[in-house]
């Protein structure tokens, strides 16, 4: 494990920690000390969640894109929505019971809507497609076949596999 994704996975329990700990109070007898510091570290998830997704960037335009990669940018979503939900309790008031609800709910229609997607289609078309715009490219055909076993790919990018 890396040092950044130690400092990442740090601030996150931090992060978490503040918010559950923080005790619900009704408006206009916060703590403010304790608001501060929980949006501080909100803060600072979100410009590390920024370079990470900015970093699988990086790795998909060298490397192409690969299941564990679009699974990173997935699990991403879900903890900037995770840190957005974090933000509307702070400022709402509403229960950790609330934030848990919120998160596991959104958790659900992600995985929910993910698992209606042609994950393999996906890939392979996209790594298709970006070598083909961009000719200097290799491309993985191996990891092509790969995917392409497992969707209906070879009738809609033949022109492509001339495996020969």
């Amino acid at each position: 494990m890396s040092q950044w994704n130690l400092y990442f996975n740090f601030n996150h329990t931090v992060a978490a920690s503040f918010i559950l700990l923080l005790p619900v109070q009704r408006r206009g007898t916060k703590n403010l000390l304790v608001s501060w510091i929980t949006i501080s570290v909100v803060i600072q998830n979100i410009i590390l969640v920024l370079s990470n997704v900015m970093r699988m960037e990086l790795y998909v335009e060298a490397f192409a894109l690969t299941y564990l990669r679009l699974a990173v940018l997935i699990w991403l979503a879900l903890v900037v929505v995770g840190l957005a939900l974090i933000i509307i309790r702070l400022f709402k008031g509403h229960s950790n019971v609330w934030l848990i609800k919120s998160n596991l709910i959104s958790a659900a229609i992600i995985l929910y809507l993910t698992s209606f997607a042609n994950l393999p289609y996906l890939i392979a078309d996209y790594n298709l497609k970006t070598a083909e715009q961009n000719l200097s490219k290799r491309l993985d055909i191996n990891y092509i076949v790969k995917t392409w076993a497992k969707c209906n790919f070879y009738s809609h990018h033949q022109k492509h596999l001339q495996l020969s």
